[in-house]
């Protein structure tokens, strides 16, 4: 697939999945096995860790900022914006993604942001909380 292509297919999964919050997508966009930050996952490994986030912040967007495309590989940088459930403050964090395609599927993705641990942490624990299982991890 030319870098176009690619850069068509990863727009369309972030306005399937990540702005859908369509986690049943997530096989049509990444290989059955592809490795994220360097670690082998599947897909549906992926769309369970990313169904919490979409719990907390009902209201996630995410806005491709600037796509680059070479080969099989496409990076963009990324804001990503949600609504607290605690506060109903508005949130927003920003970062960097890079994808490796073959035959039209995501099989490496690297990403960085800036969100902090601590964040990551209270959502955890507000999930946690809310499911009643408030100190396990």
């Amino acid at each position: 697939m030319s870098a176009q292509e690619n850069k068509v297919i990863i727009g369309r999964f972030v306005e399937t999945v990540w702005n859908g919050h369509d986690t049943s997508a997530v096989g049509e966009f990444h290989a059955d096995e592809f490795t994220l930050n360097g670690e082998p996952t599947t897909p549906s490994e992926f769309a369970s860790g990313i169904a919490g986030l979409f719990e907390f912040y009902s209201d996630l967007r995410e806005t491709m900022e600037a796509v680059v495309a070479e080969e099989d590989r496409v990076a963009y940088r990324w804001t990503m914006t949600g609504t607290d459930p605690r506060t109903g403050e508005p949130h927003s964090w920003r970062g960097i993604s890079m994808s490796r395609l073959r035959d039209g599927k995501i099989v490496e993705e690297w990403y960085n942001n800036d969100q902090t641990d601590a964040e990551i942490q209270e959502i955890i624990q507000w999930l946690q909380a809310r499911d009643g299982q408030a100190g396990t991890n």
